[in-house]
């Protein structure tokens, strides 16, 4: 069992300003899922932002979604509208469409003039609700099937496109 760390937003400070980007996400991947976010919130700015960029945008857009809705938002803003939308476009709609609704109008359209068209279409709808109304809790991802396919065809076709439909809430 690995030892706990005691100031592990200091060991991440470090490696943001000195480290290179494989020595971050090797520390990330080792810090309990958790705790994360946690860290990151303990960080500068610039070394927040050195840090998110480290990481694939899947998983750049894992963390934002475990932070609170004030932190993830001040993370986006300091990203480059490409990047933002880089991770904007691995998130469900409905988050999507949250944080677009609460970053100023210039900022949000500079994001999602650089997301994938279909995505900024959806996030752009689902922004106008309000985030505790119906239109503000749906999602636009969806699997459907036809009705004449067994549940064994289904769970068949979910496993063999498992990676396909991680962004999907299937339940």
């Amino acid at each position: 069992m690995e030892p706990e760390r005691q100031d592990p937003w200091k060991e991440l400070a470090e490696l943001a300003e000195t480290g290179s980007l494989s020595q971050i996400r090797q520390f990330l991947d080792a810090l309990p899922a958790g705790e994360v976010a946690l860290v990151l919130s303990r960080l500068a700015d610039d070394q927040q932002n050195r840090v998110l960029t480290s990481l694939p945008p899947e998983e750049a857009a894992g963390l934002i979604e475990q932070l609170s809705n004030a932190q993830a938002l001040d993370l986006l803003e300091q990203l480059t509208p490409r990047t933002a939308a880089a991770i904007l476009d691995r998130m469900p709609s409905d988050e999507q469409a949250d944080l677009i609704g609460d970053l100023d109008r210039e900022e949000a359209e500079a994001i999602l003039r650089e997301m994938a068209p279909a995505e900024a279409m959806d996030a752009r709808t689902l922004s106008q609700y309000a985030d505790d109304v119906a239109g503000g809790l749906m999602v636009t991802e969806f699997l459907r099937y036809q009705e004449y396919r067994t549940v064994g065809d289904v769970v068949q076709d979910m496993r063999q496109r498992a990676d396909e439909y991680r962004d999907y809430d299937v339940q």
